[in-house]
């Protein structure tokens, strides 16, 4: 198999969770959307049935959750995440 490379490319801070955004420079990622895409098209061509008119929705983005808040905080997400 391939390694995958990816890089953060920024955090976010939410009024419920701490993300960071990853970027792919590589294209793996892509690579992958567009395989589970291409099955998706395979199996429906076969048998449309199978998967009942479902179609996976592919996001744009690479994100990790790396915190989540019991509570909305105190701070300002803003003000945290310029930090």
């Amino acid at each position: 198999g391939q390694n995958i490379r990816i890089e953060i490319d920024r955090a976010q801070i939410g009024s419920k969770a701490g993300i960071l955004l990853w970027k792919n420079k590589d294209g793996m990622i892509d690579r992958i959307r567009k395989i589970v895409m291409e099955e998706h098209d395979n199996v429906m061509k076969v048998d449309p049935a199978v998967l009942e008119g479902r179609k996976p929705i592919v996001p744009g983005i690479i994100h990790s959750t790396f915190l989540r808040f019991g509570m909305v905080p105190i701070t300002a997400g803003d003000a945290v995440q310029q930090k």
